[in-house]
This record gives C-alpha cells, sequence and structure tokens, in this order.
C-alpha cells in the first residue's frame, strides 16, 4: 500500500529498492508488482477499475513483508509467494490487456471483464485469509488497513453494458464510427480520458471491421497501418515497407513514431529486425502473416520492436540461449522516451534466468552476420541447458570432419538429447560450419510413412517428395548442410512402412546433395546428419552404401557436479547436502533434476518429498539405469501443481507438436490472453518448452507421458473433452484456409498457414479414424472443394487416405441422428478424391456413390435448401464431379461423366455466380472431360474463358489459374498446334520459376514440357538448352499426374 500511496514513480523506486530484501523468491513478486504499477497509470480506459486491483495486489505485500519470518518458520513462506507470483503474474495481464486498443474495441462490442476482475479480487482474498490462518494473528496495526482492503467486498464499475445499449441506440458500431460526435459520447462512457483520440479510435473501429488480409495482424496500431497503406495486400517487397513503416504510422502518435524512427534509422538495425520478422519463408517480402507471429494483441509496437533488436543485436554466446524463452506477459514498462526521441534500451524477457557462457564454447554470431536467405531452423537453447559442454564439443568436432557425418543420439526421454542437439547445431552455426543452412525436423508422433515425409519436405522447404533430391542440392550450393531430425523414435516404431521411409529419407539426404556442393572449406556441399531418439527395439542403421556411417552417441545423465549447478540454479536456498541427496534421487537426469528444482523453489513439495519417490524404487532404479526415477519424479513434480494447472498440462497433450495462445485458450476454453498467461507460468516451472523459431510452446515427451496419466487420474473425460476441442478448434482453422485459399491475395498465406499446422490437421484426421466421432464429425462438416483443393496443393490429401476411410467408418457406424448428413458425405468426398489421386479409381467410385446416396437420403442435402451453409448445398455438385473423375479415369462411359460434369456445372451456377472459383472448377472439368474424348476443338474455348476468368478473380500466379494455363497448353500441343502451345508452355514455366524456384519439381515437369514442344518443331537446340540432369532425371519419371483442377 505504502508503494501505491507514494505515486508510480516513487512506488517503482521503493520497490526497486525492496525487492531484493525479500526471502527467495519474494524479490520477483516484487518486480512483478512494480510492472503492475506502471501498466496500471497507462491504461486507456477502465482506470479506476484497475486501480482498485492494483491496490489490492499492494496490499497483499504488506502482509508478505510483515509475515515473512512467521510464514518461514512454517515453512509456508515459498508456497504463498508462489500462490502471490501466480496471482500478480494474471492481474498483470488483465492490466496489460488495458493499455492496449484493442480493449476499446472489446468493450465497445459490448465485453466485459467484470467476472475477471471479481475473480482475481476473490483469489487475493482467499489467499489473505490462508496466510492469516497461518500465522495465527488478526491484531497487527500494521496490517489493518491492507486485511481491511482485502476482506472488502470488491466493486467494479462495469461500463460495458451502458456502452453496448449506448452504441445500439446510435445504430451501431459502423454507425458510431462514422460520426465524431456520437463517438466522443460513447468514449466518454469509457472514461478513456486524453489517452485516445476520436479520429485514432474511428480508424481502429474500420479497420477491425474491414474484410481483407490485414484483419490477420493482431496488433491493432500495425493492423490500422497495414490496413491503410496497402489495402488487400497481403505482402509487400521489404523495400515497399520500410519506406511507410514507420513514418506513416499515424496512429502510435508523433513521440513514439520519432522513438521508432531513430531505432530504425540505420540500415543495419532494418536488417535485424528484417530477420527477427521472418516467419513465412520468403525472404524478399513481408506478409501480414510475418507481423501476426512476431507481435501480440497488447503489444507496443515500440517496445516489441527494441526487444527484438535487443535480441537480435546481443543474441552472441550465452544471450543466444535466452533467446528460448517466450515473448514475457510481463513486459518491463519502458521509461519516458528520453531526449532526442531515442528509448532506453529494452529490458530482457522477464523469465528464467540465461545460463553462463559455457567455456570452450564458440561465440555465436549474431543474426544479422548471417547471410541473406540463410534458413536456420534450429530452436534456440534452453535457458536451463548446462552441463554437456564436453559432449558438445566431441560432436562439434566430429561433425567438422571432411566429408558427410551422420549423429544418433541415443537416450531415454528427459536426459537432453534434443537440447544437445540444438548446442551442437548452433555452434555447428555460429562458427560458420555448416554455410548450407541448419534444418530441424520434428518427427514426434509421425506414426506413418505419409507423415515422415511430409515432416522432412517442411523442414527441406519440399511440397513433395520427389521435389527433395532438387532443393536439397539447391542448399548445399553454399555449403555444408545440417540437418536435425528430432524424436525419430516414433517414425522407427511406426512398423516396417515408417522405418523404411525414414531411413530411405535419410539416405536420400546424402545420394541427393553427393554432386552438390561448392561454396568454400573443404567440407562443402556435405551433409551432417544428427539424429535424435529413444532407444527401440530396431535399431537405426543407415544402408551400407551410403556415404555416411550412422555414429551412436548414448547419452547418460549428467556429472553429479553438473547437476548439483543446474540445482542450484533452480532453486537457490539449498544446503549441499540436499543438494547432493536430491540430484541422487533424480538420478541427475537433466529434466527431473530441472523440474524438482522449480517445484521446490516454488514451496509446491519438499526434500523429504523428492526423496521418498527414490527410495521406494531403488532396486528398479540400478536395474533400469533410472528409468522408473525419471517417471517418478515426474508424477511427483506434476502432482504438486495447481489442480488448475494439472488438467491444463493434461488437456495441452492433445496437441502432437507445438501449440501457440489461441490453440491452448481453444482447448482450456480460456481467452488467449489468459491462457497465454497460463502457458508461461507453466513455462516458468520447466513444464513446457518454447521453440522460438515457430514461436510456439512444446510439452517434453516424458513431461507429456506423465502429465496425460495424472490427467486419466484426476479426471477421466478430459481426453475425449480435449479430443472434441481440439477437432473443434483445428476445423474452424480449416474452413478459415479454404476461403482463403480461394482469394487472390490470401492463397499464399493459406497454404503457409495450413503448413505451419500440418501436423494438428493428422492429427485431426487420426483422431477421427481411431473412432472420436466429434472429430469426425468436425472434419466432415468443413469438408468442401476449397478445403479439399487446399488439402490437394499441401501433398497431404493423399497421406490422409486411411485415415479418411476410419472417419467414414465411424460416421457410417455412428447411432441414429448422432452424424450428420453433410459430415458423412463430406468425409465420403475427401476420401473419393484422396483414393482418385493415388489412383484407386474403382475405390474412388465407390467413396462418392456412398457420398451420393448420403445427398439422397436427406431432404435437405439433396433439395440444397436455403438455410444451409452454402458448401453443405454444393455437396451433390461436388459429389457428380468426383464420380464423373473415377469413371472417367477407369475408361468406363465417357458420355456419362460428361453428363455428371454438367449436371454438377448446372447445380454449381445456381448457388455461386459465374466467376467464383467453384463455378469455375466446374467449368473446367467440363473441358477436361471434353478434352480426354479427344474433342478437343470444343474444350478450347472452354478452358481460355476459365483461364481469363481465372487470372482476373485469382492472379495469374495462383495454383488453379496456373493449372488452368498448363491445361489450354496441354490442349492446344495435342491439336499439333505447337507453335501456338509454345508460348503458353513458355508463360507456364515462367510463373512457376518465379512463384516456385527453378528447381521445384512441377517447373521442371512443365519445363520438359516445353522442350518437347520445342522438339516437335524441330528447335532441338532451343530444346536441348533448357535440359540439365534434373531435367533428365524427371523425364525418366515422367507421368501424368492428373492433378485436375
Amino acid at each position: 500500500m505504502a508503494a501505491v500511496k507514494l505515486g508510480v514513480k516513487a512506488g517503482c523506486v521503493a520497490l526497486e529498492a525492496l525487492g531484493p530484501s525479500l526471502p527467495f523468491p519474494g524479490a520477483e513478486a516484487a518486480n512483478l508488482l512494480l510492472k503492475i504499477l506502471q501498466m496500471a497509470d497507462q491504461a486507456l480506459v477502465n482506470a479506476d477499475n484497475i486501480g482498485a486491483l492494483r491496490d489490492r495486489a499492494a496490499a497483499f505485500l504488506d502482509l508478505l513483508l510483515e509475515y515473512a519470518d512467521t510464514l518461514g518458520q512454517k515453512g509456508s513462506y515459498k508456497r504463498t509467494v508462489t500462490q502471490y507470483r501466480e496471482l500478480l503474474q494474471d492481474i498483470l495481464s488483465y492490466t496489460e490487456e488495458y493499455r492496449s486498443r484493442n480493449v476499446v474495441l472489446k468493450l465497445l462490442l459490448g465485453g466485459s471483464d467484470k467476472a475477471r476482475h471479481l475473480e482475481l479480487c476473490e483469489e487475493l482474498a482467499q489467499l489473505t485469509e490462508s496466510v492469516m490462518l497461518t500465522v495465527g494473528v488478526d491484531t497487527n496495526a500494521q496490517v489493518t488497513e491492507a486485511l481491511t482492503l482485502l476482506r472488502r467486498q470488491a466493486e467494479y464499475t462495469d461500463r460495458s453494458e451502458l456502452v453496448a445499449a449506448q452504441v445500439a441506440a446510435m445504430g451501431g458500431v459502423e454507425a458510431v464510427a462514422a460520426d465524431d460526435s456520437k463517438l466522443a459520447a460513447v468514449m466518454a462512457l469509457l472514461d478513456s480520458g486524453q489517452a485516445l483520440t476520436i479520429a485514432t479510435v474511428s480508424n481502429l473501429i474500420k479497420s477491425a471491421q474491414a474484410a481483407g488480409p490485414h484483419r490477420h495482424i493482431r496488433q491493432p496500431d500495425l493492423c490500422l497501418f497495414w490496413q491503410s497503406q496497402y489495402g488487400g495486400e497481403a505482402e509487400v517487397p521489404w523495400a515497399v515497407f520500410w519506406q511507410d513503416f514507420p513514418e506513416l504510422m499515424e496512429s502510435v502518435g508523433q513521440p513514439k513514431r520519432t522513438a521508432l524512427k531513430s531505432l530504425l534509422s540505420h540500415k543495419d538495425a532494418q536488417d535485424r529486425l528484417q530477420q527477427q520478422l521472418e516467419r513465412d519463408g520468403n525472404p524478399t517480402r513481408v506478409s501480414v502473416y510475418d507481423l501476426r507471429l512476431a507481435f501480440r494483441g497488447d503489444a507496443d509496437v515500440l517496445e516489441e520492436v527494441a526487444a527484438m533488436l535487443n535480441a537480435a543485436a546481443g543474441a552472441v554466446g550465452a544471450a543466444a540461449e535466452a533467446m528460448a524463452a517466450p515473448p514475457t506477459a510481463m513486459p518491463t514498462a519502458m521509461a519516458a522516451t528520453a531526449p532526442g526521441g531515442a528509448p532506453p534500451p529494452p529490458a530482457p524477457p522477464a523469465q528464467p534466468p540465461e545460463p553462463a557462457a559455457s567455456a570452450g564454447k564458440p561465440a555465436a554470431a549474431a543474426p544479422s552476420q548471417l547471410p541473406p536467405g540463410y534458413r536456420c531452423q534450429l530452436p534456440a537453447v534452453d535457458a536451463a541447458y548446462t552441463g554437456r559442454d564436453s559432449e558438445a564439443a566431441g560432436l562439434v568436432a566430429e561433425l567438422c570432419q571432411p566429408g558427410s557425418r551422420a549423429v544418433l543420439l541415443l537416450a531415454d526421454g528427459g536426459y537432453g538429447k534434443s537440447s544437445l542437439a540444438i548446442d551442437v547445431g548452433r555452434r555447428l552455426v555460429d562458427a560458420g560450419a555448416v554455410g548450407g543452412g541448419a534444418l530441424w525436423a520434428d518427427l514426434r508422433e509421425a506414426g506413418s510413412a505419409a507423415e515422415v515425409v511430409a515432416r522432412v519436405c517442411t523442414a527441406v522447404g519440399a511440397e513433395k517428395e520427389e521435389e527433395l533430391p532438387s532443393k536439397l542440392r539447391q542448399l548445399v550450393t553454399r555449403g555444408s548442410l545440417l540437418v536435425v531430425v528430432d524424436n525419430a523414435e516414433d517414425a522407427l516404431n511406426a512398423g516396417m512402412e515408417g522405418r523404411a521411409k525414414l531411413v530411405g529419407l535419410l539416405e536420400q539426404l546424402f545420394t541427393a546433395t553427393a554432386a552438390g556442393g561448392g561454396g568454400s572449406g573443404e567440407s562443402s556441399g556435405a551433409v551432417k546428419l544428427v539424429v535424435t531418439s529413444r532407444p527401440t527395439p530396431q535399431p537405426l542403421e543407415l544402408p551400407p552404401g551410403c556415404a555416411a556411417k550412422l555414429e551412436t552417441r548414448v547419452v547418460g545423465a549428467m556429472g553429479p557436479e553438473e547437476a548439483a549447478e543446474l540445482l542450484r540454479r533452480t532453486c537457490e536456498d539449498l544446503a549441499p547436502e540436499e543438494v547432493r541427496d536430491i540430484c541422487a534421487a533424480c538420478a541427475c537426469v537433466p529434466l527431473v533434476v530441472r523440474l524438482a528444482g522449480e517445484a521446490l523453489a516454488a514451496g509446491r513439495t519438499t526434500v523429504k518429498d523428492i526423496l521418498q519417490p527414490a527410495a521406494a524404487a531403488s532396486a528398479t532404479a540400478a536395474a533400469g539405469g533410472g528409468a522408473s526415477q525419471t517417471s517418478s519424479q515426474l508424477a511427483l513434480v506434476l502432482g504438486c501443481l495447481a489442480r488448475k494447472h494439472q488438467l491444463a498440462m493434461a488437456h495441452l497433450c492433445i496437441f502432437p507438436s507445438g501449440f501457440d495462445e489461441d490453440g491452448a485458450g481453444a482447448v482450456l476454453v480460456a481467452p488467449p490472453r489468459q491462457a497465454l498467461v497460463t502457458l508461461q507460468l507453466l513455462y516458468r516451472d520447466g513444464m513446457l518448452q518454447y521453440n522460438s523459431v515457430r514461436r510456439q510452446y512444446v510439452m517434453h515427451m516424458a513431461v507429456r507421458e506423465a502429465a496425460a496419466a495424472l490427467g486419466q487420474r484426476l479426471e477421466p473425460e478430459w481426453g475425449r473433452q480435449a479430443e472434441d476441442r481440439f477437432a473443434t478448434y483445428v476445423s474452424g482453422l480449416l474452413a478459415q484456409w479454404g476461403a482463403m485459399y480461394y482469394t487472390a491475395k490470401e492463397w499464399r498465406i493459406a497454404l503457409t498457414m495450413a503448413r505451419d499446422h500440418e501436423n494438428d490437421i493428422s492429427k485431426l484426421a487420426k483422431l477421427a479414424a481411431a473412432g472420436n466421432l466429434a472429430a469426425a464429425v468436425a472434419l466432415g462438416a468443413v469438408a468442401c472443394n476449397a478445403v479439399n483443393s487446399l488439402l490437394d496443393s499441401m501433398g497431404l490429401i493423399k497421406a490422409m487416405r486411411t485415415w479418411l476411410e476410419g472417419a467414414a467408418e465411424a460416421l457410417c457406424a455412428a447411432p441414429p441422428g448422432a452424424a450428420p448428413p453433410a459430415a458423412a458425405a463430406g468425409v465420403q468426398l475427401l476420401l473419393s478424391w484422396s483414393l482418385f489421386q493415388l489412383r484407386m479409381h474403382g475405390q474412388g467410385e465407390a467413396a462418392a456413390r456412398r457420398a451420393q446416396e448420403i445427398i439422397a437420403g436427406s431432404p435437405d442435402l439433396a433439395e440444397g435448401r436455403e438455410g444451409l451453409p452454402i458448401h453443405h448445398r454444393h455437396l451433390g455438385a461436388w459429389a457428380l464431379h468426383f464420380l464423373a473423375w473415377n469413371i472417367q479415369r477407369q475408361w468406363k462411359d465417357r458420355d456419362e461423366a460428361e453428363r455428371m460434369h454438367r449436371g454438377a456445372l448446372e447445380l454449381t451456377t445456381q448457388l455461386y455466380s459465374a466467376d467464383h472459383p467453384e463455378a469455375l472448377y466446374s467449368k473446367n472439368t467440363v473441358a477436361a472431360n471434353l478434352n480426354e474424348q479427344g474433342r478437343m476443338a470444343d474444350a478450347e474455348p472452354i478452358f481460355k474463358s476459365v483461364l481469363e476468368t481465372r487470372v482476373a478473380v485469382l492472379g495469374e500466379e495462383h495454383p488453379n489459374s496456373v493449372m488452368s494455363l498448363v491445361w489450354l497448353a496441354f490442349n492446344v500441343n495435342n491439336q499439333r498446334r505447337y507453335a501456338d502451345a509454345e508460348p503458353l508452355y513458355r508463360r507456364v514455366v515462367e510463373i512457376q520459376r518465379r512463384v516456385l524456384g527453378e528447381k521445384h519439381y512441377d517447373t521442371l515437369n512443365s519445363t520438359l514440357l516445353l522442350r518437347q514442344n520445342l522438339e516437335a518443331q524441330g528447335k532441338g537446340a532451343e530444346a536441348r538448352a533448357l535440359v540439365g540432369s534434373d531435367e533428365e532425371e524427371q523425364e525418366e519419371d515422367e507421368e501424368d499426374e492428373d492433378e485436375e483442377d
């Protein structure tokens, strides 16, 4: 309370001085309260409620100061501080939200935080009573004022209902935004003061309600900037962006804009920020997706930019490891802008302390020193990683030997093999030993050959397996290439097919790059492979003729001294003998030592509790090398979490790999901002890791197994709940991406987003195949031609065949009324196309006919009744198309197939406009059918019409437009009008080289078609000039891919 009464500036000074005097871990709580004081003073609206919550949080610190000794004597101090700290993080998150302009939009739309405000006050009151019950006194005059406030019934001035009523009375949000006088009246109700101008709020509202790619940017000022400068563009060249940013970012105000300009006044600063922002794989352009990933919705642009520049410039040695920490929900508020407009240096993330620089570790190059376009997918080294210096140095020395090298890091879960692989990889990158790049392929839950291929292709940047050789050769032109394959055990245990595919891909890494290379150094062009895996029944081996021999390195427990150092860093007030005994009880397994230390530091468990499982499992541990200690200790530390965090861990197990606050919020049924606080608390306690490259949280496999077992004990139904929520979340994303894919400006972003969530899409399909009816319904409900085309472009639709068959069976076996007909038909149609692409046309025909039967059995679907989602009304036409495709590919009645295509076209044009992508798809299928009947002259004008409209609607680079161009070129060429076909083929090749690259599989195929066209015209010299070794290899395997669109 005293800190609050002093005022913000003096109160902050007092708290800064007070923090170090508090017994461990009280200083962290004082630091959080300091930030709350700073944030509360910057609230745009709701300042009185924020201030009241701030006062209660400060009042509890008075109790803590007064009774710290008593609580310590009774063994409750650490636990109390931990609960207080977690509450402060929630309060800080709540407070920080009110610095963001997004909260204004939320309140204007009737959103209210009353329930959350009262809940936080109640939790403070409960913690207060817990303290008073422990200390056993209630007459201390020193804390009377604080106790009175904390026990007082919380009040909340709720303006949201009044604002919503006023907005409705004035004609709605759009009418208010368009009328300054109306908006001023509404803003007066919000008590926004002078922090927001009417013009700014009006523009924010208009931007939030306008359709366009800018809506993907969460940070409101950046969202408004993008919409005002670039309109409907989803990406722009960096050169254009730097001309406008931050000069034209008017919503942030002149002082902050001046500070931003000062920060970014030099080219090297722009380059560093550009490298931090690049997330979608295109280094030449900045996209709305880049900005979405880099900036949170409540982020302050100046603070975030300064923090990114600080991270980029300081990513040297041990500082690089600190980048493993996620963007904190507890940022240090920046002081007032210094004279001249330059902001003060940003504080590092308020997360676990970074380790000291390891002796002998090469100094890391700052990211700006890496060459443009350099691909480094390695996650940052975890902040708690330590104790593996000699092992890492030895592995680096081995991998730096001339030629290709392959190492398998083998260990049970929790021993740190992934962290060791990251450390080794970063040392190689920092030393300039892998000029070709550093790729990371995570095979967690890759339980099939198709998933193994998809994960490796994603890492390499290939869209399909056939494209891997050319992509790999391209990467090694700059030098040696590092490839890390993490969590290989799931693929190795996925049966002979999965194992064989992984071994084949690893062999291909070496064979495909054997003729590549360049750059400098004696090992240029070589592949440096690092694989991590748990022990498997059949060890991983590379084929005898492979360019590298796989050397196995067993990653053991840490040494006692290294384990003790890790434990002391997580819990600093342990006696030497306690450190020794705990490390022994944890078998010096890094993950277990870290989690035990965090639990002890938080007061959630005691040294005695940690030692008991080791004593009970000593016999098993002696035989199993510590595995029993690992599982029992993990169960113990998870059991020490608050119940809500235990359940959160159990629910988050549903994610196959990484997840962000949006996904976590969907599964935990919480707003993303609230979910983020939970994720950061779990990260703080060592329960989660953070992938700084993908900006996602990850749960360690060993922790995941323990969390799943704990969830089963706590709530037997937790698994099904998590699966159902996950299915709803991912299917919703699929529907959104499908709609985006059918637009000229957003189709690339849709593909990038979907590929980033490829593991989640596969998990959704696997859940449906495993009999989860909610997952099968969710997948089928969003099935449409747009989603099908998106999955097809990702190369995923073929891989989904087995899962779709399982989903179809689950829907067929569902009780009457449990499976909506639209969902059942949708799954059958996805299955039909998957089978078509696999050339299993008889089975594809059967699936399409089953879809027709389902549609015919539902009057609503059969008649396409009004009120249904339009893609459900279109199911009948979609079924006709897929049935016709499979019939004509079996060389059955092509006249009947034509009638089906024309019938589908008629149905489609009743639902969609003539230039809609669905109508254009239907027209194209009619032309393709005519073409296959040999009626090429009849098909040509239709192909031309579709191409012209697709280019106008979707742009010439959209996959559908390119496919139309391919069809037209093929049609004209087959009429022996080779001279007319040549410019069409050249246009295809030019577009694909520009969009996909010269070495892309589709580009090479199109180049071959152009070559054949030139040879048919007698232009042999021109044809030969087009062909290199890559194209010749492609020619040997050239087949019609049947990629009709």
